[in-house]
């Protein structure tokens, strides 16, 4: 036995070697919160910070609910710049500029410029300007996940974080539901 336990050990490295989902849900969806340098304008106002949430998965079933990778973001938020997402090898896989966030008319729908359907990690970028001026640049990874698909690292889905756990202001509420869970079976 004690030849064996070397081996043993690696499994879990050697049963992902090779799947393209190796990597989801290995970081978490990108929170981030930005104090405002200037006070309201609206003296109404109660925006003190801006909010942005950008899930780490996108799981498309054509069920309306997670099937677009979308940047939320609060009132603070006044125009995402741009969204750019690509692949491990640096091609582009999308582009958005000059948008609103909470707009799933923005949002990624897992297909290339090809048509084909893109399947594993990617990085994206954003640049979001907020609403006192300030442009700021973020960087994260996610994983686009057609819902049946083999392979899916079933120790990674507690990390995965959804389009529909945004709170409705900008972060993510993780005791909202995620995906259906037949999406992972």
């Amino acid at each position: 036995m004690r030849h064996f336990l070397p081996v043993l050990l690696l499994l879990p490295f050697l049963a992902c070697k090779d799947n393209k989902y190796c990597a989801c849900c290995e970081n978490p969806g990108l929170s981030a919160r930005f104090t405002l340098t200037q006070g309201p304008t609206d003296p109404d106002s109660l925006i003190t910070e801006a909010l942005l949430y950008v899930p780490n998965i996108l799981t498309y079933d054509n069920s309306g609910l997670n099937d677009f990778f979308t940047v939320f973001g609060n009132g603070g938020i006044y125009q995402i710049l741009s969204f750019e997402g690509r692949d491990a090898k640096g091609n582009r896989l999308f582009l958005f500029e000059h948008f609103y966030p909470n707009d799933p008319g923005f949002g990624w729908n897992g297909f290339t410029s090809g048509g084909s359907r893109y399947e594993g990690s990617f990085n994206y970028t954003l640049v979001v300007r907020l609403i006192d001026g300030q442009e700021k640049t973020l960087e994260g990874s996610a994983c686009a996940f057609p819902c049946g698909d083999e392979g899916f690292p079933q120790k990674q889905l507690d990390n995965c974080q959804f389009n529909s756990q945004h709170n409705g202001n900008g972060e993510i509420d993780p005791t909202l539901p995620g995906a259906s869970p037949s999406c992972f079976e």
